[in-house]
């Protein structure tokens, strides 16, 4: 997926934007507290997803970090695309090399846990039906709070 991110489309606003100053930092103008923001999230997130898991096991406790945080980083791909533009408004399907790169890593996540020698290899194991939904919700819900973090920032800078 970050290969595919290379390829993104470009910006059809970004002639109107004010040249970024040479003299600053690449991460200045709030790069730096998205990232940390996102990694808290993303670390958080699997963290909590692997507390859930572990009150049964520690295999399915493994098992729901290792998908929450493959397939959080998967949908995170989406969030990266702009550091203020929805990824509505980008449109989702409007990079066919980051679906196509983000459908190849969520199989090739799939393949470790239905393959025994690979599920044996990263000591996973197969999850329920709610365990399996738990993990999707705790995967996606950084693509939420990111997406309300833009809006916030896109309402107080046009007030």
């Amino acid at each position: 997926p970050a290969l595919a991110l290379g390829v993104d489309p470009a910006d059809p606003d970004i002639m109107k934007r004010k040249p970024r100053d040479p003299k600053k930092n690449i991460f200045a103008g709030g790069l730096w507290h998205m990232i940390i923001l996102q990694g808290i999230i993303i670390g958080g997130l699997t963290l909590i997803a692997f507390n859930m898991g572990n009150q049964i096991n520690e295999i399915t406790g493994r098992t729901m970090a290792f998908i929450t945080l493959s397939l959080s980083q998967i949908i995170h791909t989406f969030n990266v695309r702009s550091l203020d533009k929805s990824i509505f408004k980008l449109g989702l399907f409007s990079n066919k090399y980051l679906i196509i790169a983000n459908v190849v890593s969520i199989f090739s996540m799939v393949i470790v846990i239905l393959i025994p020698v690979l599920r044996n290899i990263f000591k996973l194991t197969f999850l329920n039906g709610q365990q399996v939904m738990t993990t999707i919700g705790l995967s996606i819900l950084p693509l939420v709070i990111v997406e309300i973090v833009k809006l916030i920032k896109r309402i107080s800078t046009n007030n």
